[in-house]
């Protein structure tokens, strides 16, 4: 069973030019429509080769000008998705001048009588992120002094397998925190296949488990663990796992951000304490999972040196803490702005540092 898929504008240009094919062809092909631009379209639908899902393949419309005058071309696109790239040139015209850029709107190409374009099309699947099986779609040629005509093209799509999702996405994690992300591959045109690969990649532990029985068309569950440790910021990890299929691997993506193993929120305390706002509350977490933290002091310091401590609140032992700011009645000179420090027995994060903003709007 093949799956259609036509983008609304593409069905919009098929549904319109069917009257215009119908009124323009007479018993020997020829145009009959004086609306009708005399441009020869070959191939008149083109048929891309098939397409392993993942790769792409190019093709081409060669179009001339049969007309007696020159032909003005005003607009050539959009192409039906992103999927898909056009690219213009004219063979007949001296080097420097063959290459022409498309504009769906504000184009002035005149092609002379008896001048060849050639439109190349590539399509591409990469992008894609389910499991189309077939594409069609058309491209608009709009002309001075004449209605437009779509170029129609389609492939047909091998998808052997489906994974998802297309990208695991850890969001914030420690540095040492290895969280395992899962990603699913199953059957989809080749009912039998087995994923080759290592048990490491670049540090990343991959465990391949098949989820089908015997008979039953292929499903694996890949569990994706970070290296041991992570550099502290943004990552992104591109999979590329063999398969017994030959050119067609698994391909996947894994992204995040990685932190310190003790991680804090929020970055910044705001009390008003005109308004009634005296307190507020920070959270210190130890995100590595077989690793303990303990808070030893926690006090708000000004720039003046004066400090009032803060409450140190477990919310799981050695895991994660509330550390709560409350403004003293004493504190009216504080200050606007100070910071929360928080002492820790952890070697690479002992000391926390939080900015402190008292805002007030009463006289001091």
């Amino acid at each position: 069973m093949r799956w259609f898929r036509w983008s609304a504008a593409g069905l919009l240009l098929a549904a319109s030019a069917l009257p215009m094919a119908l009124a323009g062809c007479g018993p020997d092909g020829a145009g009959l429509d004086p609306r009708r631009a005399p441009l020869k379209v070959e191939p008149a639908q083109l048929r891309l080769p098939r397409i392993p899902f993942g790769k792409g393949a190019a093709g081409e419309f060669r179009l001339t000008n049969e007309g007696d005058e020159p032909l003005v071309i005003t607009g050539i696109g959009p192409s039906g998705c992103d999927c898909a790239v056009a690219d213009l040139q004219l063979p007949d015209r001296p080097a420097g001048q063959q290459q022409v850029r498309l504009e769906d709107r504000g184009m002035r190409l005149s092609l002379a009588p008896g001048e060849q374009a050639v439109l190349k099309l590539t399509l591409s699947t990469q992008r894609y992120r389910e499991p189309v099986r077939f594409k069609a779609s058309a491209i608009p040629v709009q002309f001075e002094d004449y209605d437009y005509l779509a170029l129609e093209y389609s492939a047909d799509i091998w998808v052997p397998f489906w994974t998802e999702p297309w990208a695991l996405q850890y969001g914030t994690i420690g540095v040492r925190a290895r969280p395992a992300g899962v990603v699913a591959v199953r059957a989809l045109e080749e009912m039998d296949f087995e994923i080759l690969a290592p048990d490491t990649v670049d540090g990343w532990e991959l465990r391949v488990q098949r989820a089908h029985a015997d008979g039953e068309p292929a499903a694996y569950r890949i569990e994706v663990l970070p290296p041991p440790e992570l550099p502290v910021g943004n990552f992104l990890k591109e999979f590329e796992l063999r398969t017994s299929i030959p050119d067609m691997p698994v391909r996947f993506t894994a992204l995040g951000t990685a932190v310190p193993d003790v991680a804090h929120s929020p970055t910044l305390v705001m009390l008003r304490p005109d308004e009634g706002l005296r307190a507020a509350e920070v959270t210190v977490s130890m995100l590595a999972e077989h690793r303990q933290l303990a808070l030893t002091a926690a006090a708000v310091r000004n720039s003046a040196g004066q400090e009032f401590p803060a409450e140190i609140v477990p919310v799981q032992a050695g895991r994660v803490y509330r550390v709560v700011v409350r403004l003293p009645d004493g504190a009216a000179n504080f200050g606007d702005g100070a910071s929360l420090r928080i002492a820790t027995d952890d070697e690479e994060t002992p000391l926390i540092e939080v900015d402190v903003l008292i805002q007030r709007t009463g006289p001091r």
